[in-house]
C-alpha cells in the first residue's frame, strides 16, 4: 500500500486500520479510538449500533495484538463510560436518563479476547470535561455524573517485561518525571490549564471533534519503547501519537481512515510541528 505520507520517520497511511498489515513490528501502540457518541467525524459514523462497534473494537484489537512484537505494549484510550444512546452531532439532547455503556470495559474485554495481556489501568484528569450538572440539581433523584477523566487501558503481547534492543542496554530516560509517569494517575496540563476548541487553532486540529493532549501519547511511548523503536496508531486522528513519537526519536506509523485527517497530519509533520501548545 503506498502511503499518504512518509519522511522516513513517520509513516502515514489513508486506509481503515484493518487493510495494514504490520504484524509484529511495533514495540508499542497508542491509540484512542471513537467512543460512539455520535461526534462529527469526518466520513465516519460515530453512531453505531453497538453489536457493530463492539466489533470494530474486535477486528481492531485482534489488529493491535497481531502488530505487537513480543512483550509489545498497547495503551487504548477511551472514556470510563458513555451514553447508550449517543448525542447525534456531540450536543446533548437534555434528557436524563442514564443507561450507560462502560466503554472501557468493552475495550478491555476486545484486547482480552485478542489474546493480549490486560496489565492496568492509566486516569489521566480530563482537560475537556464540562462542569455542568445535567440531570437533578441539587436532589439525588437523578444526578448525572459528569466524565473528568479517561481511562487509558494498558494490555501487552505476552510478558510485560522488555529486553532492551543492542546497544541500548545502558540508554537511560533523562527527560524526567519518572516517577509521575509510573503513577496510575496522571495529571496532564495545557496552556492555561484547559484545552483550546480545535476550531481555534487553524491548520492543526481544526475540524477534529477529539483532541488528546500530545503529553498523553508521550508518556506512553516513553514507559514503553527505546529510541528507535516503531510505534502505531490504527485510529491516527489528527496525528497525536505520531507527533509525539517524533519528537521522542521514535519510529512511527499512523492509520487513518479520513482523508481530511490525513491532510491534517501531514500538514503539520511537513511544517516540523510539535505539540501546539499540548494539543493534538
Amino acid at each position: 500500500m503506498t502511503p499518504f505520507y512518509d519522511d522516513g520517520q513517520i509513516t502515514l497511511y489513508y486506509a481503515d486500520m484493518r487493510q495494514v498489515e504490520l504484524d509484529s513490528q511495533a514495540a508499542c501502540v497508542v491509540t484512542s479510538p471513537p467512543y460512539n457518541v455520535g461526534l462529527g467525524y469526518d466520513g465516519y459514523s460515530d453512531a453505531l449500533a453497538w453489536d457493530d462497534y463492539r466489533a470494530l473494537a474486535d477486528e481492531a484489537a485482534s489488529s493491535i495484538a497481531r502488530a505487537l512484537v513480543p512483550s509489545g505494549r498497547a495503551w487504548v484510550n477511551t472514556a470510563v463510560s458513555v451514553p447508550e444512546t449517543p448525542h447525534v452531532g456531540g450536543h446533548h439532547s437534555g434528557r436524563t436518563g442514564k443507561r450507560r455503556i462502560l466503554l472501557n470495559l468493552l475495550w478491555a474485554q476486545a484486547l482480552d479476547g485478542a489474546g493480549l495481556k490486560l496489565v492496568d489501568q492509566v486516569a489521566w484528569q480530563s482537560v475537556r470535561a464540562g462542569g455542568t450538572a445535567w440531570g437533578s440539581w441539587q436532589s439525588p433523584a437523578a444526578p448525572n455524573l459528569r466524565g473528568d477523566y479517561e481511562v487509558l487501558t494498558v494490555a501487552c503481547r505476552g510478558r510485560w517485561e522488555r529486553q532492551p534492543p543492542a546497544g541500548a542496554e545502558n540508554w537511560r530516560d533523562t527527560i524526567g518525571n519518572w516517577p509521575e509517569l509510573c503513577s496510575t494517575v496522571w495529571s496532564v496540563q495545557t496552556v492555561g490549564g484547559r484545552m483550546p476548541p480545535s476550531s481555534n487553532t487553524p491548520g492543526v486540529t481544526a475540524g477534529h471533534p477529539a483532541p488528546m493532549p500530545v503529553e498523553v501519547a508521550r508518556r506512553c511511548i516513553r514507559l514503553s519503547t527505546w529510541p528507535g523503536e516503531l510505534v502505531v496508531d490504527p485510529f491516527c486522528g489528527s496525528g497525536t501519537t505520531l507527533v509525539a513519537a517524533r519528537d521522542l526519536g521514535r519510529r512511527a506509523v499512523g492509520v487513518e481512515v479520513s482523508e481530511r485527517y490525513c491532510e491534517l497530519v501531514a500538514r503539520r509533520l511537513a511544517q516540523g510541528a510539535s505539540d501546539f501548545a499540548g494539543v493534538a
